[in-house]
């Protein structure tokens, strides 16, 4: 179980970085905001390793070409699926680059696996479902984590990344060309995650979509035909809190204090 944070350590975070998603995992007793704390999921094959503070939702791919739908489990309240589609090949990869990682940093064992799509014009879509209404932080790594190759190297392409709180019905584009990082050529020190806000609604699935818009390329810099998959090491989602009462009095004996000395 989580530990209650301490007054002084009360913060309003907008953004999540790498760091801060392994060690803010306290709460504040006297402000019940949502019954999902902080969604911490590591996506991959089922036999990957997992990284500290998160749950494995694993799975090993699939066959055949038709479109795809599966489950990867429920975690804290929020049940998590993923669907592909809208391409010729519509098959999910589910990688481990165990045998050939070379990133060594935060969040190295998230992203040592990834899980996406075959074909770039087959969209990768993850579905969450029992999401508490309100205001919500999304945060994901899209990193390949080999150790580059000099032919169909690391994928490093470019994905457009829509978000709905509709169930699907419509989606939002947020970033329309968000670029995916790998070790091809040289090893990344600093891993770039996707990161935006949303609201959820009662009642209705948070699906957030990735489709390839761009080829990634090779070491050389030749365009590598191969490098057209999307790809996903994982995500958080973390309520977005509103100030606790005891934020306010600290604002309010600080106006004081000013005050006094004017």
């Amino acid at each position: 179980m989580p530990e209650e944070c301490p007054y002084e350590n009360i913060r309003i975070r907008l953004d999540v970085s790498l760091e801060s998603r392994l060690t803010n995992r306290c709460f504040n007793k006297n402000k019940v905001l949502t019954t999902l704390s902080t969604l911490a999921i590591n996506l991959g094959p089922t036999t990957s390793p997992t990284e500290v503070g998160y749950d494995l939702a694993g799975y090993n791919g699939s066959t055949g070409t038709a479109a795809v739908s599966v489950p990867l489990g429920t975690f804290g309240g929020v049940t998590i699926s993923a669907t592909t589609g809208g391409g010729t090949d519509n098959r999910f990869r589910s990688i481990d680059r165990a045998t050939s990682t070379a990133y060594s940093g935060p969040l190295d064992i998230l992203t040592q696996t990834w899980f996406g799509t075959q074909q770039p014009v087959s969209a990768l879509t993850i579905i969450l479902s029992g999401v508490d209404a309100g205001l919500h932080n999304w945060t994901s790594d899209h990193f390949d984590n080999g150790s580059g190759a000099s032919g169909n190297g690391n994928q490093n392409g470019k994905m457009e990344i829509a978000l709905s709180v509709d169930s699907g019905t419509t989606f939002t584009v947020i970033n329309p060309s968000f670029q995916i990082q790998d070790n091809e050529g040289t090893v990344t020190s600093t891993i770039v995650p996707f990161s935006t806000n949303f609201t959820a609604v009662a009642g209705q699935s948070v699906q957030v979509r990735f489709i390839n818009v761009a080829l990634g390329t090779l070491a050389s810099g030749a365009t590598d035909p191969g490098q057209d998959f999307t790809l996903i090491n994982g995500f958080n989602v973390t309520p977005v809190p509103e100030p606790s009462a005891a934020l306010f009095a600290a604002i309010g004996l600080v106006g004081v204090a000013l005050r006094r000395r004017r």
